[in-house]
């Protein structure tokens, strides 16, 4: 098997039960995600990308390429020993196992045949499930209409042709037999159109086959699901359930499979497709047996529009209450900033001051420019700072007094610790008191 970068091989002895002789598995990053498709078909279509993705698709397509043929080769033995080859490929995937110079496999080898049902992502559990489809017998109970040979124009019996007709019967029934098998096709495109929610195509299959009838029978394909309604259920194709029911399909039809046989609604995987059935019984309250079929209770229009206005009540108050714990994380978010902001703000006017302070000079611009956001401690230090800046400027134009008379303890403007003159310097003001220096500030503070 074969697909979307997936590959798996394996070898299986019948004389032994089915035994596994040899498996392996690739698995590639090859196909273009969200939209599908390969690498290689898309640069046929469209032209080469050039991104770092289609680059990387591009070069795992060449590895998985090479793994596969270098598989094959390996296990060349096991090939021509084989009685029965079954792959599933794509018309372009065929390129890789087939048409290449010195290919094991051959593509008009009678062995090679494909996989007479649908099968799922190349795996060694798909391939074992495969081949227990292969080897297993299943009895199919065909309905007596069908076995029943359809006759022009009645013959009448006679006593010595009774086993004339008798013969003419098996003919019938053989003739009945082989014209069964074209549906078997038939089926499994209508199934993969259900898989897929295609309900176009299984309606043109229907209208261009009228032997292929919405209550055929699946059995033989799938034994879970024999009917397309059960199917479509366990899919939950809302779609489907309408087109079956009201076409002919009974829900009420069991599934003879496993402990207990299961209508369609028991195999609906979720609200959507038992609404479908309750909506039916509401419009069609008469004409199947609903309780047969399981279904609870109707859902008119009114009951489903009520639903749906609590449903958009509940999402709209989840959503007022995500929206309400966003914005007060936000703004928790928001004032942690802020209080870092005025963290920092404090820090850097603590370390201006100690600068000026240490006697370096309060730069006048940038002082105005962050005034706003200092303190009031920070905006009075700096106003005593101004002032003292201007008495220096008019003590400075005055002139300054002999050295004697500021050294004089009774001068007002001298140093409150060791009376040192003030005249040309920035007193330092604390406890109101005026100093020359900080170590004088230090020294009148321990004392």
């Amino acid at each position: 098997m074969m697909g979307g970068g997936h590959y798996a091989f394996a070898v299986f002895h019948n004389s032994r039960g089915g035994k596994v002789l040899f498996h392996k598995t690739f698995h590639r990053y090859t196909t273009r995600r969200q939209q599908g498709g390969s690498q290689s078909s898309n640069d046929q279509a469209k032209g080469k990308a050039k991104s770092a993705g289609a680059s990387m698709r591009r070069e795992n397509e060449a590895k998985l390429q090479r793994d596969i043929r270098e598989l094959l080769d390996e296990c060349s033995s096991y090939i021509q020993r084989s009685s029965h080859i079954y792959t599933h490929a794509s018309i372009a995937n065929k390129n890789v196992l087939f048409n290449y110079e010195d290919a094991i496999l051959k593509a008009n080898d009678p062995r090679v045949r494909k996989f007479p049902f649908s099968t799922h992502r190349p795996t060694f559990n798909e391939l074992k499930r495969a081949y227990k489809e292969l080897s297993t017998v299943k009895v199919v109970n065909i309905p007596e209409e069908i076995l029943s040979p359809k006759v022009s124009s009645p013959v009448p019996p006679t006593s010595d042709s009774n086993e004339p007709v008798e013969n003419e019967n098996n003919d019938h029934l053989e003739e009945t037999l082989i014209e069964v098998d074209p549906l078997l096709d038939l089926k499994s495109k209508a199934i993969s159109s259900i898989r897929k929610g295609k309900l176009a195509i299984f309606k043109n299959l229907l209208a261009k086959h009228p032997e292929l009838t919405v209550t055929a029978d699946l059995s033989a394909i799938e034994p879970k699901y024999p009917t397309f309604l059960h199917l479509a259920s366990f899919e939950s194709r809302s779609d489907f359930i309408f087109y079956l029911v009201t076409n002919g399909a009974n829900p009420a039809t069991p599934a003879l499979y496993g402990k207990s046989p299961k209508v369609p609604y028991d195999v609906a995987k979720d609200k959507n497709a038992r609404n479908a059935f309750r909506r039916l019984m509401a419009d069609y309250p008469n004409q199947w047996d609903w309780k047969a079929a399981h279904v609870p209770s109707p859902l008119t229009k009114e009951m489903l529009e009520e639903q749906e206005k609590k449903e958009h009540e509940r999402e709209e108050r989840k959503r007022k209450e995500l929206e309400k714990q966003r914005q007060k994380l936000e703004s928790e978010i928001k004032e942690e900033n802020l209080n870092k902001e005025k963290a920092a703000t404090l820090k850097s006017s603590s370390a201006s001051t100690s600068r000026r302070l240490d006697g370096n000079r309060l730069n006048v611009d940038q002082a105005r420019n962050t005034i706003g956001n200092m303190t009031p401690e920070v905006r009075a230090r700096l106003e005593r700072e101004r002032r003292a800046r201007a008495a220096e400027k008019r003590m400075a134009s005055l002139g300054s007094a002999p050295q004697a008379s500021t050294a004089n303890p009774s001068n007002s403007n001298g140093c409150s610790y060791c009376n040192g003159s003030l005249a040309g310097k920035v007193p330092f003001e604390a406890l109101g008191k005026k100093f020359c220096s900080t170590k004088c500030v230090s020294e009148y503070r321990k004392k």
